[in-house]
């Protein structure tokens, strides 16, 4: 009696531990392939099933269990991965008795809607996922359910319907656990900047300070000036005076990671209507400003 009521405490003690630490449960079985928070199944065998009866199999399999989703490009990629996944429906497809025998394939969870979209049965949203199409695919109405087909090198997609008598194989999908959110990087605040340039993210050389304004977007020689200006009243396009000085801003341009080379307006300081060239290791989508500090 003591040694089961002993039994009875220890599984107690383990639920009550589990629920502190989020235990997370594992795939329904060993024939599911885990992938991150989501657990993966082939239904294969002697017999094929139609799309309904394969969806039916899958939710029957588990809780919250369906025909496969796809959500994103890389969990795309990791499904189509053929030699990591090895999922063999054409190697093995000679098993199957009642399949097609002109398509080796499987069933997946997305159809074609009235609109002519292809949505995810599971939840009716818009498949945004980029399928590898088999060519001359996919058909019209009403071939507008998905197979995944195995080519023997690579999964590509077509589509077939729902017709009872046009039996595969299915792809089955569950979460078995909440997707790990990162944890947030802490912030840092940085204390009052108080240097003779603009702001921090200036370099300082000299009596001068300098600015590699870079993006996504570019801007014009004149949209540059007045960026320029527009970020310090003593601010403008980057002017040189001094070979020292041009040996400098070389020497920086060249640590610069895919910068193409190409001619930039260099201005005078005390000539701006006299603008010269000078070859510079810098890329179109940046411009440098310089700025005197007293």
């Amino acid at each position: 009696m003591l040694k089961d009521n002993f039994k009875l405490l220890l599984l107690l003690l383990a639920a009550l531990l589990c629920q502190i630490v989020h235990c997370q449960q594992s795939c329904p079985s060993s024939d599911w392939i885990e992938n991150g928070a989501f657990c993966y199944l082939l239904v294969n065998g002697t017999t094929g099933r139609s799309f309904d009866e394969a969806r039916t199999d899958c939710q029957g399999r588990a809780n919250g269990a369906d025909l496969l989703w796809i959500s994103t490009d890389s969990e795309l990629s990791w499904f189509e991965d053929y030699q990591a996944r090895a999922w063999n429906i054409k190697k093995n497809w000679a098993q199957c008795t009642d399949c097609d025998r002109r398509v080796e394939a499987a069933w997946i969870g997305a159809y074609r809607d009235d609109l002519g979209i292809f949505r995810w049965i599971r939840d009716s949203q818009a498949v945004e996922i980029n399928l590898n199409w088999y060519f001359g695919q996919p058909k019209d109405t009403p071939l507008d359910y998905i197979l995944a087909d195995d080519t023997g090198s690579s999964i590509r997609y077509r589509t077939d319907t729902r017709e009872a008598n046009r039996k595969f194989w299915h792809f089955c999908k569950v979460q078995h656990r909440d997707p790990t959110t990162p944890t947030p990087m802490p912030t840092t605040t940085l204390p009052p900047y108080l240097g003779p340039c603009p702001t921090r993210y200036w370099t300082e050389q000299g009596d001068s300070c300098y600015l590699l304004v870079k993006g996504e977007s570019g801007r014009s020689v004149d949209e540059a000036e007045a960026d320029c200006s527009a970020r310090s009243s003593k601010a403008g396009l980057l002017w040189i005076e001094t070979a020292d000085e041009a040996a400098w801003c070389e020497e920086r341009d060249r640590r610069v990671k895919d910068v193409a080379h190409l001619q930039v307006p260099v201005q005078r300081k005390h000539s701006h209507d006299s603008a010269v060239y000078v070859d510079s290791a810098v890329n179109q989508l940046r411009h440098h400003l310089r700025a005197y500090n007293d």
